[in-house]
C-alpha cells in the first residue's frame, strides 16, 4: 500500500471505521444529525454540508462514526497532515467514494492522475480541480441513492487550492450528496454564505458537550460502574462535558474507592496539562511495563500495522498487544475490520510523545524514527519513510533517500511535498545530492522563479565538477547526473532564445544520458524540435516533432506525446496546413480520452489550437468556445508558460471578433504570466499584441500609433534601431507589429526594409500562412508608390501564395484582420482584374463598415483609404474655413494631434495644401 496519489493508496485511510465497542449512544445528537438531511421522500438531503466543529476531545469521530453505521450509505475519508496537499487529498476524496458507490470519481481521478508532470508547486489554481470535480458533480446526478462522505479531521488541511475545491463541490453539489466534515476549526470557505443560504447542519463545541445523563451512561459504559448524581454532578463540571476528559477519568476511577473517587473527582482538570499528569500517573504508571514501553516507543507513528510496531518495539507479540490495547479502550482506533491497521487518537498520541521525549530522550526518538523509515522504506512507502527519515534528523540519510525517489515522487505528482522535503534538509547537506539540486531547480523554474533556478542548478553543476556525489551513487549513476545537468540547463534556456546554448547542452545530455532515462530524453527530443522552431527552420522541426512524437507513442509516454503533438501543431498551423493541424489535434485529444489526459494542460494546448483553426477559418464562435475551455484547462495547472501563450491566443480571437476591450484584457494577462515566469518570449507575444491593439485603436486616435511606436522602438528589436538588421525569428510578433505601426504611420517604406527578410524565411520554411501575412503588409507598405505598381505587384504575388490554399484550407482572417486598408486593397485588386474570384471571395469576408462601397469607390476614383469619422470632421471645419487652432479648440484635441490628421487627410486625397483639400473634398461629395 503505496501512500502517494499514482500508487495504491492506504485503505484504511478510505474505509468507514467499524462502530466501537463501548461508545455511547447519544440519541438528542444523533436526532439532529437526522432532521438536519431530511428531504423528499428520503431521495434526497435537505441541506448539503454538516460540520462538526470543536476542539480535540470532544467525540467529534465517535459521533458520526456511531451516525453513520446504521441504514445510510456514508463513505469515509480520514485526514491527516501528509493530505495537506490537493495531489493526496483529492485522489483519497475520489477513491474513498468509490468504496461505497462502484466507479464513482473514477473519471475525475484520472483528471487529476494525468495532471501535467510539470505541476506548479507553490502557486494557487496549480491543480485540474474544478474540471474533476465538475466530472463528479455531474457523475453524482446519476447517483440514484443518496450518499454521504465524511471528511475526519478537516483541520489538517490548511491547502488553500483544497478550500477551492471544496467550495466549488458544495455551492454545485447536487441534493443526493451530502458532506460531514469534522474539524477543530472552522475551515476557511464561505460559511456565512452557506448558513445564511440554510445549506449548513452545525454541531459545535456546545452541543456536544456531555450532559449529565451521558455522562452517567459514558462512565457506566467505560468504567464499569455507575456514580451517583453527586459524582455524576461533580465530573460534568470538571470535565465541562469534554469526552476526553470523561475518558481519562473513566479510566482513573477504576478500583478507586467511594473517598478516592471523591478526591479525585475534586481535583481533577481539563487542561492539557493535567492531562498529561493523569495519564502518566494515572494510565501509564498502571499499566505493565510491556504495555507502557509499546504505547510509548509506537506513539511516533501516524498508522500503527502489527509488523511495524513489531520493528519499534522488538516484540514478537505486537498483533495481541494491539488487540489488548483496544479491548482496553486506551485511545486506539482501528481503521480496518480486520483490525490490521490501527492509529491512536490524536490528543492521546501528543501527550505520549510529550511523555516519550520526557523520558527516553531525543536520542532515542530519533532512533525509533529510523527505525520506521527504514521498514516504511522496506514495505514500499516512500513517502512516510522519507518523513520518518527527516523527523530522524538523518539529514544525509533522508537526502539519499529523496535523491533515490526523487523521480518517483515527481512523476507521480508528489512535486509539492518533494519541494517542502528539499527545503527542510539544511543547504550544506543537500548540496551534496545534486541530483535533488536539478529537480529543485525545475521546480523553481516551473514556478516562475527563473532565477532562483538557475542559482540552484549551477550549484548542481559546481558540485558535479568537484566530483562529489553520494555514497551510493555509482560511476554510471554520476555520468547520467551530468546529463540531466545539461538537459536542465537546456530547458531552462529555451524561453531565452539562446538557440546556441541549448543546442551544446543538448548535445551534451545525449551523450552522457542511458538509453532508458524517463523523462530526460523525452523532453529533449522534443527539444530538439523547439530549437529548429525557435530558429526559423519550420521543416526541420516538423521533423523534429514528428520523431519526438513517434517516439513517444512508441514508448507509450502519454504526456509526452501531447506535448510533442501540440508543438507539431503549431508549427503545422504555421505552415498553412490548417486541415493537418485540426486533424492532429482531434486525433491525440481522442487518444488523450481513452489514457485519461483528456483534461490537462495539454489537452488544453490542443483545443487553443483548434481554436486557432477555427478563427482563421472565420468561425469565431467556435473559435472562442475551443480557446476558452482550453484557457480554463491550462489554468487549473498555472504553468507560466503555457498560461501566457493561451492568453495570447484569446487576444487574437477577441481582436477578430472586434471585442478590443476583452482583447487587453486577456494581453494584460499574458504580459502578468510573462513577468512572473521570467519568460521572455511570452513578453515578447504580450507586447506584439499590445502594440495591434494600439494600432487598430490609432485609426481614431494617432496618440495610440505613438505609443505603439515607442513600445516596439524600446524593445530593442534591431541593434542600435537599425532595421536593416536581420530579424530574430523568435520575436517574430514584434517584427510584424512594427510593420504595421510604420504603415499606419505613413512609413510602409521603414517597414519595407525589413518585411523582405521576413519572406525569404516564411518561403525557404514553406509557411504558406506566415509568407501570406507578410506579403500582405508588404502590399500596404506599398500603397504610397507612384501609380500604385509596386502595389499591384505585391498584392498579386500575395493572393498567388494564398490562393491554392485558400481554397483547400479557407484562409480568411488574415486578410480581414487588417482592415479597411486590406479591404481597400482587395478592392483595387478585383477592379484591376487580379484573380477576381478569389478576391470577391475575401471581400464578402470582411463585416460592414470595413468592406467598401465598391461602384462608389469606382466612380470617385478610388481613395486610397476611406477617411475616418473624425479626419470627415476636421474636413468639414476645413472646408469652412477654421485654422488650425480654431479647429483644435473646437473638437477639443491639441494642436499636434489637428496636424497629424490632416497629413493624413491629404495622403488620403493625394493634395499637399489646405485648398487642394478643399476642393477634392467637395468634388467627391465628402462635404
Amino acid at each position: 500500500m503505496r501512500i502517494h496519489h499514482a500508487s495504491p493508496l492506504l485503505k484504511t485511510k478510505i474505509t468507514a471505521p467499524p462502530l466501537r465497542q463501548k461508545v455511547v449512544f447519544r440519541g438528542r445528537l444523533l436526532q439532529l444529525l437526522e432532521n438536519g438531511l431530511r428531504g423528499a421522500e428520503g431521495t434526497s438531503f435537505s441541506r448539503r454540508l454538516t460540520l462538526v466543529s470543536a476542539p480535540a476531545g470532544f467525540g467529534k469521530t465517535p459521533l458520526v462514526e456511531t451516525w453513520i453505521a446504521g441504514s445510510r450509505r456514508a463513505a469515509w475519508l480520514s485526514l491527516d497532515e501528509a493530505d495537506n496537499d490537493p495531489l493526496r487529498f483529492w485522489p483519497y476524496f475520489f477513491c474513498a467514494l468509490q468504496q461505497v458507490e462502484s466507479g464513482l470519481g473514477r473519471s475525475a481521478l484520472a483528471i487529476l492522475r494525468s495532471s501535467s508532470l510539470l505541476q506548479e508547486s507553490d502557486t494557487p489554481s496549480g491543480l485540474p480541480q474544478e474540471e474533476a470535480l465538475t466530472v463528479l458533480l455531474n457523475e453524482l446526478l446519476e447517483v440514484q441513492e443518496p450518499l454521504i462522505l465524511v471528511l475526519d479531521d478537516y483541520h489538517h488541511v490548511r491547502d488553500e487550492q483544497v478550500h477551492r475545491g471544496l467550495t466549488f463541490l458544495v455551492e454545485n453539489m447536487p441534493p443526493t450528496f451530502h458532506l460531514v466534515l469534522t474539524s477543530r476549526t472552522d475551515p476557511p470557505v464561505p460559511l456565512p454564505r452557506w448558513r445564511s443560504k440554510g445549506w449548513m447542519l452545525e454541531l459545535r463545541q456546545a452541543e456536544l458537550r456531555f450532559n449529565p445523563q451521558e455522562t452517567a451512561r459514558f462512565m457506566e459504559t467505560a468504567a464499569g460502574s455507575a456514580l451517583d448524581d453527586a459524582e455524576i454532578s461533580m465530573l460534568s463540571a470538571r470535565t465541562e462535558g469534554w469526552a476526553a476528559g470523561l475518558q481519562v477519568a473513566s479510566i482513573s476511577l477504576v478500583g478507586k474507592s467511594g473517598k478516592e473517587k471523591q478526591t479525585f473527582l475534586r481535583t481533577f482538570s481539563e487542561s492539557k496539562r493535567f492531562l498529561l499528569d493523569y495519564l502518566t500517573t494515572e494510565i501509564l504508571d498502571r499499566l505493565e511495563p510491556h504495555l507502557r514501553d509499546f504505547l510509548l516507543q509506537t506513539s511516533i507513528l501516524t498508522y500503527l500495522t502489527p509488523s511495524i510496531c513489531s520493528e519499534l518495539t522488538g516484540r514478537t507479540d505486537a498483533e495481541t498487544i494491539l488487540e489488548e490495547l483496544e479491548s482496553k479502550n486506551l485511545f486506539i482506533v482501528p481503521l480496518e475490520r480486520e483490525g490490521r491497521w490501527y492509529r491512536y487518537h490524536t490528543l492521546f498520541a501528543e501527550l505520549l510523545r510529550v511523555q516519550l521525549a520526557k523520558t527516553r530522550g531525543k536520542e532515542t526518538v530519533a532512533g525509533l524514527h529510523r527505525k520506521a523509515g527504514r521498514w516504511f522504506e522496506a514495505n514500499g512507502h516512500s513517502y512516510l519513510a522519507i518523513e520518518h527519515t527527516l523527523n530522524a534528523g538523518s539529514d544525509d540519510q533522508a537526502a539519499a533517500m529523496l535523491e533515490k525517489y526523487a523521480t518517483e515522487l515527481f512523476n507521480s505528482g508528489e512535486q509539492k511535498a518533494l519541494l517542502r522535503w528539499m527545503q527542510e534538509i539544511p543547504r550544506a547537506c543537500l548540496v551534496r545530492y545534486p541530483r535533488l539540486l536539478m529537480f529543485e531547480s525545475m521546480l523553481l523554474y516551473l514556478a516562475g522563479k527563473s532565477r532562483e533556478a538557475e542559482a540552484v542548478l549551477e550549484k548542481a553543476g559546481a558540485s558535479l565538477q568537484e566530483g562529489k556525489k553520494p555514497a551510493w551513487s555509482s560511476q554510471a549513476d554520476h555520468e547520467e547526473l551530468e546529463g540531466i545537468y545539461y538537459a536542465v540547463k537546456a530547458f531552462l534556456q529555451l524561453f531565452s532564445g539562446n538557440v546556441a546554448a541549448m543546442e551544446e547542452n543538448s548535445r551534451l545530455a545525449l551523450q552522457l544520458l542511458p538509453e532508458m532515462s524517463p523523462p530526460w530524453r523525452s523532453n529533449l527530443s522534443i527539444l530538439a524540435g523547439d530549437i529548429a522552431a525557435i530558429s526559423g527552420k519550420l521543416s526541420a522541426a516538423v521533423e523534429a516533432y514528428t520523431q519526438a512524437l513517434a517516439d513517444c507513442r512508441r514508448a507509450e509516454d502519454h504526456f509526452f506525446t501531447l506535448m510533442a503533438g501540440f508543438k507539431l501543431t503549431r508549427v503545422l498551423f504555421y505552415q498553412g496546413r490548417l486541415t493537418d493541424t485540426d486533424r492532429l489535434c482531434l486525433e491525440l485529444l481522442e487518444g488523450a480520452a481513452g489514457t485519461g489526459f483528456a483534461h490537462t494542460a495539454r489537452a488544453g494546448c490542443l483545443r487553443i489550437m483548434r481554436g486557432m483553426v477555427a478563427c482563421e477559418r472565420n468561425r469565431l464562435d467556435q473559435a472562442l468556445e475551443f480557446v476558452q475551455k482550453g484557457l480554463a484547462l491550462i489554468e487549473k495547472e498555472h504553468l507560466m508558460l503555457l498560461a501566457g501563450w493561451a492568453y495570447a491566443c484569446l487576444a487574437r480571437v477577441q481582436f477578430a471578433r472586434d471585442r478590443l476591450e476583452d482583447a487587453a484584457v486577456a494581453v494584460r494577462q499574458a504580459e502578468s504570466s510573462g513577468r512572473a515566469g521570467e519568460l521572455p518570449y511570452i513578453e515578447n507575444l504580450a507586447t506584439a499584441w499590445k502594440a495591434r491593439l494600439w494600432t487598430r485603436q490609432g485609426r481614431r486616435d494617432p496618440q495610440y500609433l505613438d505609443e505603439a511606436y515607442h513600445l516596439l522602438l524600446g524593445r530593442g528589436l534591431f541593434k542600435e534601431h537599425d532595421v536593416d538588421d536581420e530579424p530574430e525569428f523568435f520575436r517574430l510578433d514584434e517584427y510584424l507589429a512594427l510593420a504595421r505601426v510604420l504603415i499606419a504611420r505613413g512609413e510602409g517604406s521603414q517597414a519595407e526594409r525589413f518585411l523582405p527578410k521576413l519572406q525569404r524565411i516564411a518561403a525557404a520554411e514553406n509557411s504558406i500562412l506566415l509568407l501570406t501575412e507578410v506579403l500582405l503588409l508588404r502590399a500596404l507598405a506599398q500603397q504610397d508608390v507612384q501609380e500604385g505598381e509596386g502595389e499591384r505587384a505585391m498584392i498579386k504575388e500575395t493572393l498567388q501564395a494564398a490562393g491554392p490554399r485558400f481554397q483547400a484550407e479557407g484562409f480568411v482572417r488574415v486578410f480581414v484582420d487588417e482592415g479597411p486598408p486590406a479591404a481597400h486593397l482587395l478592392e483595387r485588386a478585383r477592379q484591376a482584374g487580379i484573380f477576381p474570384a478569389l478576391t470577391g471571395q475575401l471581400l464578402a469576408a470582411f463585416p460592414a463598415g470595413d468592406e467598401p462601397d465598391r461602384g462608389d469607390l469606382a466612380a470617385r476614383g478610388a481613395l486610397a483609404e476611406p477617411l475616418s469619422e473624425r479626419e470627415r470632421e476636421i474636413l468639414q471645419l476645413l472646408h469652412d474655413g477654421l485654422s488650425n487652432p480654431e479647429i483644435a479648440a473646437q473638437l477639443y484635441l491639441s494642436l499636434n494631434t489637428v496636424k497629424w490628421h490632416l497629413k493624413n487627410i491629404y495622403g488620403k486625397l493625394d493634395v499637399d495644401s489646405r485648398t487642394a483639400a478643399a476642393a477634392r473634398a467637395r468634388s467627391l461629395g465628402l462635404v
